[in-house]
C-alpha cells in the first residue's frame, strides 16, 4: 500500500481501485488493524501574522513566507473577513448595473447576523444594497455552494492530495481556476431544478436531485437558460404561501406536513447518519 500515491488513497473505494482489490477487502484489513485510518483534513483560515522563514529546510528555502492559520474562528473573525475580503471583492467584480446582492450562508454559530450594524454600514456604502441571509433550515440543496461548487472544487483538490497549508492553498486555487463556465452554469440550473422540486413537495426535501442531461442538451444547442415549473405546481405552492391576513396556524395545517428526508436534515445540521 505504501507504493500507492497519496492522492489515490483518500478513501476505501479509491484505495481498493488502486490496489485492484474490492472495497470490502480494504474494509476487512481495516477491521483487522492491518491498516489504519489517516485524516488529512486541513481547513483553516489564514492569519495576517505570516513571517519569512529565517532558516532553510527541506520544505522551503530561507526567506519563504510561512503561512499561519487562525487558531479560533469566532464571530469577530468572520465579520472581519466579510468587511475586508468578501464585500470589497463583490463590489469590484459584480457584473451588471444592479447593486442588489444577497449573500447566503449556513447556520454555523460564528456566522454574522444580517442585522449587524458594522455589516449594514459597509453593505450600504456607495449605494449598494447587500443583504446577508441564512440558508433555509434542513435545506442544504438550496445552498448553491454546497450543491455544486464546493463539491466540484473538493473533488479536484482531493486528487492532488495536499499535505500542508501551502499545498492546500495551491490545490484549491488551481481547482477553482479549472472550473469551467459551463460547469458553473450547470450548477445554477440544478439549483433551479431543486427549487421546483421543493415547490412540488409542499416545501419538503424528500426528492431526488433532478437531472436533465445538461451536457447532451448543451452539445445539441438546446440547453435552456432557466428552468420553470408547471402552472399546476405554481398554483399549488401559491396556496401554501401565507398572506398578510392569514393565520399562521391555519397555514401550518394546510401545509400537509412536508416530508423531511432525515439524511438531508443531517447534512444541514452537521450530523451524519450511521449506515444500517
Amino acid at each position: 500500500m505504501a507504493g500507492v500515491p497519496f492522492n489515490r488513497r483518500k478513501n476505501m473505494r479509491a484505495l481498493g481501485y488502486a490496489m485492484e482489490v474490492s472495497k470490502s477487502t480494504v474494509h476487512r484489513w481495516l477491521q483487522l488493524k492491518e491498516i489504519r485510518r489517516h485524516s488529512n483534513a486541513i481547513k483553516p483560515l489564514l492569519s495576517e501574522e505570516g513571517q519569512a522563514a529565517q532558516r532553510a529546510s527541506k520544505n522551503r528555502p530561507a526567506g519563504t513566507m510561512k503561512v499561519k492559520p487562525i487558531p479560533n474562528i469566532t464571530r469577530e473573525v468572520m465579520l472581519s473577513m466579510l468587511l475586508t475580503k468578501v464585500l470589497p471583492a463583490i463590489k469590484e467584480k459584480w457584473p451588471g448595473s444592479s447593486r442588489n446582492v444577497i449573500i447566503q450562508q449556513d447556520n454555523a454559530k460564528p456566522h454574522v447576523d444580517g442585522s449587524d450594524l458594522q455589516f449594514l454600514q459597509a453593505a450600504t456604502e456607495g449605494e449598494w444594497n447587500i443583504k446577508l441571509k441564512f440558508q433555509p433550515l434542513n435545506s442544504p440543496d438550496l445552498n448553491v455552494l454546497d450543491l455544486g461548487f464546493f463539491r466540484a472544487i473538493d473533488s479536484l483538490q482531493d486528487q492532488s492530495g495536499p499535505r500542508s497549508l501551502d499545498d492546500l492553498i495551491s490545490a484549491v486555487t488551481t481547482a477553482f481556476e479549472e472550473l469551467s463556465h459551463e460547469k458553473l452554469n450547470n450548477v445554477f440550473l440544478t439549483l433551479q431544478g431543486v427549487m421546483s422540486q421543493v415547490l412540488a413537495t409542499n416545501g419538503g426535501n424528500q426528492f431526488k436531485i433532478p437531472h436533465i442531461g445538461k451536457t447532451k442538451l448543451a452539445r445539441q444547442g438546446t440547453l435552456p437558460q432557466n428552468l420553470g415549473v408547471s402552472i399546476e405546481v405554481f398554483q399549488k405552492a401559491h396556496t401554501l404561501v401565507p398572506s398578510e391576513n392569514t393565520n399562521a396556524k391555519h397555514v401550518g395545517e394546510r401545509n400537509k406536513n412536508p416530508k423531511i428526508d432525515p439524511e438531508r436534515k443531517s447534512l444541514a445540521t452537521g450530523k451524519s447518519l450511521a449506515k444500517k
